[in-house]
């Protein structure tokens, strides 16, 4: 098997995010995030940031995510951990900033949060390096569905990085990455699936069929 692959670290999603803002959208949010609602001004900050209804203004999503980030919104949280890792929006780079937030996010249930955060724990990146620790958020994540991290997760369950070595999760992780389609996912399971025995692919088809993603509700 390669070598584990560390993925670029997820930011915000556009497909998350109310797109196609006309200006009566962006008044109301506006009128509400003036009032303290957080999700109104994380809506606002994520306008800014994609250039939704508004021009795009990184520094003013910044400002906008960070207050909604302060008043516990995960997405925004996400937000932040983006910002501080890349640096953009006029945010200082800081890993540890970064993590953070991401932590702040993951603990609230957010999949790519949790993604990110199991990432730089597998990096060292403002987290003492900890296999285990990554392997723990690739699960979170990998349980809601998130296709990145069922990836990685079986990667990690194949090499035994951070965890018991398992081919059968393996395979059933990386198959739930083929099905969504995800980067090469399709050529690992290829190459996993020669080095199993049969009894062992049939335990982990079952595996596979008894499989359902967790739905995390947000936290008030």
């Amino acid at each position: 098997m390669r070598n584990l692959l560390l993925a670029v670290v997820v930011g915000l999603s556009a497909a998350s995010a109310s797109m196609g803002a006309d200006a009566n959208q962006i008044k109301q949010w506006q009128a509400a995030a003036d009032k303290g609602d957080a999700a109104a001004i994380n809506q606002l900050g994520r306008a800014y940031f994609f250039g939704d209804g508004v021009e795009k203004d990184l520094a003013r999503a910044y400002q906008l995510l960070r207050q909604a980030a302060d008043k516990g919104v995960a997405e925004a949280q996400n937000a932040m951990g983006f910002f501080h890792y890349s640096g953009l929006g006029g945010a200082a780079k800081d890993f540890a900033e970064s993590a953070k937030w991401y932590r702040k996010a993951s603990e609230q249930g957010l999949a790519k949060s949790q993604f990110n955060l199991a990432m730089m724990n597998l990096k060292g990146e403002g987290v003492a390096m900890n296999a285990a620790e990554a392997a723990k958020w690739l699960r979170a994540a990998a349980e809601q569905g998130f296709a990145n991290a069922q990836y990685h997760l079986g990667l990690v369950c194949w090499s035994g990085s951070g965890v018991e070595k398992n081919p059968v999760e393996a395979w059933k992780w990386l198959s739930l990455a083929t099905a969504q389609k995800f980067e090469d996912a399709a050529r690992q399971l290829e190459g996993l699936e020669k080095t199993l025995k049969p009894e062992q692919v049939a335990e982990a088809k079952k595996l596979l069929a008894a499989f359902a993603p967790k739905s995390v509700p947000p936290k008030p």
